[in-house]
């Protein structure tokens, strides 16, 4: 059996289609609008949509993911390919993309295709087996899967008017802790006077611009539900596994200080206010690249030397250590690998600079 293609389709509108075959590239808006229309016809008729077909040799397979959503997942393979195997194949598929990406965060990026991409990487090996054997050996063969990061995104469109850098820098201490948790997506939690608290909220938003943070600025109630939350006094302890900055007590509880933020916050302060978002921007969007370059490396099945010094050209320990505490905080289940690439990667790094 050969898989050509596999298509995703949300509202009649192609999300995802990626090529198996070197000989197989069509347009994903042709197929998918094709089938959308098929299914349009078919509904009206039978009020149920197409299972399945086949154009010269090839078999265009249709699976349905989530009816309420109009979420359509599209096998092309060969004419031949049993649908009982193809049902197989689109339930492995179905669960993967199901858990990686939500029903509300598809139709919130149905307009950007490429917040998708990523979905390649964890079902191209599982594919490629399929197409060099049965579907059986390809399943239990299938490898553990990838440690995927979410696509680099935007930078986001922040103003200095409603913020006050000024404020920020008086009534926080520990200024690169708090940009250190919010980097990690750590919950950040304010107290103090509530209006100052707001305030100090929303200046905190410049120091995550390429995340939409979500901000609930007072409550009286638990919510752990938020990125950045302002709360009474007497609530703080309720927060587990949170930075906590006290404006009252100018205090600022949680991660350890790091070189790379900390040497940010004392940049920042000596800087015009025309280039302090430029300057922000900047930095995170370093991090966010090397975040993904150590996901690149974290996920070979075997890393060399070469892989790590090319990593560590453009880099310090402290920021190694940096992006290690990021992935241990949102990629758990990767611990051990994670761990054994940063070990090599500092430990190299040691040695080229003692050398």
């Amino acid at each position: 059996m050969m898989i050509k293609g596999v298509l995703i389709n949300v509202q009649t509108k192609p999300i995802f289609f990626k090529s198996y075959d070197s000989e197989f590239s069509p347009s994903s808006d042709l197929i998918g609008g094709f089938l959308s229309a098929l299914n349009i016809f078919a509904k009206g008729i039978s009020q149920d949509q197409i299972k399945a077909v086949i154009m010269g040799k090839m078999k265009y397979y249709n699976y349905s993911m989530d009816k309420k959503s109009d979420l359509n997942l599209v096998i092309i393979s060969d004419e031949s390919a049993k649908d009982t195997d193809l049902e197989k194949i689109m339930g492995i598929l179905k669960n993967k993309f199901l858990k990686k990406y939500k029903i509300p965060e598809i139709i919130a990026n149905m307009c950007q295709p490429s917040y998708f991409d990523n979905f390649g990487l964890m079902i191209d090996s599982y594919l490629q087996k399929i197409n060099q054997m049965n579907i059986e050996e390809a399943a239990s063969e299938i490898a553990e899967e990838l440690l995927i990061l979410p696509p680099l995104t935007e930078k986001l469109q922040f103003t200095l008017g409603n913020v006050s850098l000024p404020f920020l820098f008086k009534f926080v201490k520990d200024l690169g802790k708090v940009i250190y948790a919010l980097f990690i997506k750590m919950r950040v939690v304010v107290t103090g006077e509530p209006s100052l608290v707001k305030l100090i909220i929303d200046t905190l938003r410049l120091f995550s611009p390429y995340r939409v943070l979500k901000l609930v600025y007072w409550t009286e109630t638990l919510d752990e539900s938020a990125d950045v939350i302002g709360v009474p006094p007497d609530m703080i302890d309720l927060y587990i596994d949170s930075t906590i900055v006290n404006l009252e007590k100018n205090t600022t509880e949680g991660l350890k200080e790091n070189k790379f933020f900390e040497e940010l916050v004392k940049n920042i302060k000596k800087m015009d206010a025309s280039n302090i978002l430029l300057y922000i921007g900047e930095k995170i969007n370093y991090l966010n690249k090397k975040s993904q370059d150590l996901a690149e490396i974290i996920n070979l099945r075997k890393v060399s030397d070469d892989n790590l010094k090319n990593f560590n050209k453009d880099i310090d320990l402290d920021t190694i250590k940096l992006l290690e505490t990021y992935f241990y905080w949102n990629y758990p289940k990767y611990t051990k690998k994670i761990k054994k690439v940063c070990e090599n990667a500092k430990s190299l790094f040691l040695a080229e600079e003692f050398l």
